[in-house]
């Protein structure tokens, strides 16, 4: 079986897309809120992770929201 590149690993792609938005958060100057339970960091990588599992495809998202 062939081996997956490290920079196509679940994980490799989850910690560059955690980066970039870290880096979106920061240009925009959006901090945290101290008195929250979450930071904004987390509750967007929990956004993904909902759709993610919820729709394996925009496709199949978009096919979803039009019915």
């Amino acid at each position: 079986m062939k081996q997956t590149r490290p920079a196509f690993t679940h994980d490799a792609l989850l910690q560059t897309v955690k980066r970039a938005i870290e880096d979106g958060l920061k240009t925009a100057g959006i901090k945290d809120n101290p008195n929250a339970s979450f930071s904004n960091i987390d509750c967007i990588m929990a956004g993904l992770a909902v759709f993610t599992f919820k729709f394996p495809s925009l496709l199949k998202f978009d096919e979803t929201r039009q019915d």
